[in-house]
């Protein structure tokens, strides 16, 4: 991330194929950090689809809908990345029958995970301004899906550049002021 933030896509590429992917386990909460770099990369520009085809497979069985809202958003990263809409349609799917729930997942998931998805969705999809009123709505609620705040910056650097995209300048600037 680093190398993301000093404009070194190609640095942060060669660790993330390097000692990155050949220590990576088939781990919900290890396989994020590939997502969320790829995700970042391709918002930057950088055609990084065919690291999304390697990965979103190896999500598969790691991230259900049901437990963790970080972990789903992670993997439907993936599946957009891949370009696997079906993919992505049954993990919001998945998620939207765990926000119907009662219990404390149900509410993480329709107060937070769902909302974010849609988001996440409209923004791969080209629905920009749709993402951004999206995320913007839900932004406050990334605290309840875990991860460190550098984590959950990922809905925020979405949210900015689905602003910037969907022609919400003034809510862009807002955001790059904050």
């Amino acid at each position: 991330m680093f190398h993301v933030e000093l404009d070194q896509a190609e640095a942060a590429l060669a660790i993330s194929d390097g000692p990155l992917t050949e220590t990576q386990r088939p781990l919900g909460v290890s396989l994020t950090n590939a997502s969320a770099l790829l995700w970042r990369l391709g918002m930057l520009g950088y055609d990084v689809s065919d690291r999304w085809r390697t990965l979103a497979p190896i999500w598969a069985g790691h991230a259900d809908g049901r437990c963790s809202v970080f972990c789903d958003l992670h993997a439907l990263m993936a599946d957009l990345g891949a370009g696997d809409d079906r993919g992505a349609d049954r993990r919001v799917a998945a998620m939207r029958t765990t926000a119907a729930g009662d219990d404390e997942a149900g509410a993480i998931y329709r107060q937070a995970g769902v909302p974010l998805a849609d988001g996440l969705v409209a923004f791969r999809r080209g629905s920009y301004a749709e993402a951004a009123e999206t995320l913007f709505a839900a932004r406050f609620a990334t605290r309840l899906i875990g991860g460190s705040q550098a984590q959950r910056d990922i809905a925020d650097w979405t949210l900015t550049e689905a602003a910037l995209r969907g022609g919400r300048r003034d809510m862009a600037l807002a955001l790059a002021y904050e």
